[in-house]
């Protein structure tokens, strides 16, 4: 017999190992104990409320009785995203806690700690399946007849696919972790995976726009067509056979996990070995790279990579969606006159890009305490700097390249437009780039405890919107006094004058900051 007050407290611990960083985080905020365990609780029961009222509200318009194909193809899109977030999940509570020799000594089954963990497992797989379980309820609505026995089999369904989906993605995470690769690149990995499940929901509009405009005519998908029947119930013998198949299938998969798990549990409690990668001792020919292998080990995190990324991407993703869907963006038959405008696009772009959350602007507050350090060293602070300024401008440019290629193609840019484009995004990206790096170097907070609190510097979120539409405001302006001239004017006069007000004021800054700041740097 379980004792449920034991499970609990393992399942609070369980819930605490979930998110490393977010538990620190609001620990650093004088949260603990059961005032931590219900933010977390509160966190998940607010998603999955939010995810379940949006998708709800688009799956009203479906009729899942006769689109099975639609049915199923939810099925599998829904557990795509949830087996990509849960694997995170997974591997933090059940491998990198590494608190299963500290059970040893307290009076714990092991049956009860694996319960426990898989319950934690369980719980955080429910806020992202939630708008599924209001699919079945509403496939379980539309039926005729039978009603509350359709939303007991609808509950049922729902209940076998949140474990089937568990039991997957522990199933994955165990495969991975036996790999060197997953031991020795874990958080390219983790980003991989982060950033996969996010392109996934970001294009899902796509996705839905298309689908639910020919939702009859969607191919069934096999694999999920059990859950499908289970509710609609064509015959009771269709019935049965879906249920055996999802329980056979289950069974499958558990036997299959409690051999791996329990192998791993057993070498896991043996030595405190497992799991720990042993690094290699990297040697360096000179200064410079120690500082550049420091450098972008301090961009390694895979959340803060994310969110980053993602916000520097947000503008160009809203521009480069529309043709995405099919709508036709074909820009290739541009008049030649108007090409120093797609220069001057190339430039209002950017700062879109690169703001205040942008890997230029805390390069420098992500040192933290280090910073302090590393003044104490007989070291030139100003090559330290320059080196950081170096890989982050890399990087902004390597996004900003990519940007370009990526809109180019997308919406069929004529080749010396596309050229101009590149020309002014770079340009641009170089000075928003030493921009925010001494704007972070002037106002560098080393005592942040969450990462928001190093983008909203200079003000808070309402100071931060403002600017934001007033950069819109000006840029608006400045583009459509810029069209009207290329109207106006010959070809050559803004073609030739707008390239060259754009590199005089790129020449005008990387002067202006060498001497302002760079020179001021010992």
């Amino acid at each position: 017999m379980i004792d449920l007050h034991r499970l609990w407290a393992l399942i609070k611990v369980s819930l605490i190992y979930r998110q490393p960083e977010l538990t620190l985080r609001e620990r650093k905020n004088h949260k603990s104990g059961d005032q931590l365990i219900k933010k977390f609780l509160l966190m998940d029961l607010g998603s999955g409320a939010l995810l379940a009222i949006v998708f709800g509200w688009i799956f009203l318009a479906s009729d899942f009785i006769r689109s099975p194909g639609l049915f199923t193809l939810m099925i599998v899109w829904f557990g795509v995203v949830t087996i990509s977030q849960e694997i995170m999940f997974i591997y933090n509570i059940f491998f990198d806690s590494r608190d299963l020799n500290a059970y040893l000594p307290l009076p714990f089954k092991m049956s009860e700690l694996f319960l426990a963990k898989m319950l934690t497992v369980f719980w955080s797989t429910l806020p992202v399946t939630l708008p599924l379980y209001v699919m079945m309820l509403l496939t379980a609505w539309q039926a005729q007849g039978f009603f509350w026995l359709r939303v007991l089999a609808a509950s049922l369904a729902y209940l076998l696919l949140v474990i089937l989906l568990c039991l997957l993605g522990n199933l994955l995470v165990f495969s991975l972790t036996r790999s060197k690769f997953f031991q020795h690149h874990k958080k390219i990995i983790t980003f991989v995976l982060l950033g996969f499940s996010m392109v996934i929901i970001v294009f899902s509009y796509a996705l839905f726009k298309d689908i639910f405009k020919v939702a009859e005519h969607v191919k069934v998908i096999a694999i999920a067509l059990p859950f499908y029947k289970l509710i609609v119930m064509p015959s009771c013998q269709a019935v049965i056979f879906s249920l055996l198949e999802i329980l056979g299938v289950i069974g499958i998969l558990g036997w299959g996990l409690s051999k791996l798990f329990l192998r791993d549990l057993n070498a896991q409690l043996m030595s405190d070995k497992v799991n720990k990668v042993v690094k290699k001792h990297r040697e360096f020919n000179n200064l410079d790279q120690i500082l550049r292998h420091y450098n972008i080990r301090l961009l390694s995190d895979p959340t803060l990579l994310l969110q980053v990324i993602l916000g520097s991407l947000m503008i160009p993703l809203m521009l480069m969606l529309p043709g995405l869907w099919g709508q036709n963006l074909a820009l290739q038959n541009i008049a030649g006159r108007y090409y120093g405008i797609f220069l001057l696009v190339g430039v209002c772009l950017t700062p879109l890009m690169y703001g205040t959350t942008s890997l230029g602007a805390i390069i420098i507050s992500l040192d933290r305490e280090n910073l302090y350090f590393i003044e104490s060293l007989p070291l030139s602070l100003k090559r330290y700097l320059k080196n950081k300024f170096k890989i982050v401008c890399w990087l902004q440019m390597s996004l900003s390249f990519v940007v370009a290629v990526s809109l180019g193609i997308i919406t069929h840019f004529p080749w010396w437009g596309w050229v101009y484009f590149l020309i002014g995004i770079l340009s641009a990206t170089y000075v928003c780039t030493i921009y925010f790096f001494v704007r972070d170097w002037r106002k560098r907070y080393l005592e942040w405890v969450d990462i928001s609190q190093l983008f909203t510097r200079g003000g808070g979120q309402i100071v931060l919107f403002l600017q934001g539409a007033v950069l819109l405001l000006v840029e608006g302006l400045i583009m459509g006094i810029a069209i009207f001239l290329a109207t106006v004017l010959p070809a050559w006069v803004i073609n030739t004058v707008i390239p060259l007000v754009i590199l005089g004021v790129t020449i005008w800054c990387h002067r202006y900051y060498h001497k302002a700041f760079w020179q001021q740097i010992e």
